[in-house]
């Protein structure tokens, strides 16, 4: 009896290189979500709005996550191969930082 899922071993090699990637931009970007402090030092002001900054990182941060889960989730049910669907993260990430990032910079100025 044939199985309805596809893909197999390289599937599973995909699902991996594709988690192995958004983790590492997911660890670079909570790295980087520190330099929003640095933006503050230099311009010396509005440090009392950097939280909304932290905040909409952070939010963009869990946002994503949620996503590439759904992402995953729904191709479980769909009885197709997940492949590639957790690299959905990676701009999101991004996304956020630099939302966060344009947040800090707008607060700083302020």
């Amino acid at each position: 009896m044939r199985s309805d899922r596809r893909g197999g071993l390289s599937d599973i090699a995909r699902v991996a290189a594709a988690s192995v990637l958004v983790f590492v931009v997911g660890g670079l970007v909570l790295v980087a979500v520190s330099v929003y402090e640095v933006v503050e030092r230099e311009t010396g002001g509005g440090a009392r709005y950097l939280p909304l900054a932290y905040v909409v990182a952070w939010a963009g941060i869990v946002f994503s996550a949620v996503v590439a889960v759904e992402r995953v989730v729904a191709r479980i049910r769909a009885r197709r191969p997940i492949g590639w669907a957790p690299i959905v993260a990676v701009p999101l990430l991004v996304e956020s930082w630099l939302a966060g990032l344009l947040v800090a910079m707008v607060a700083v100025s302020i």
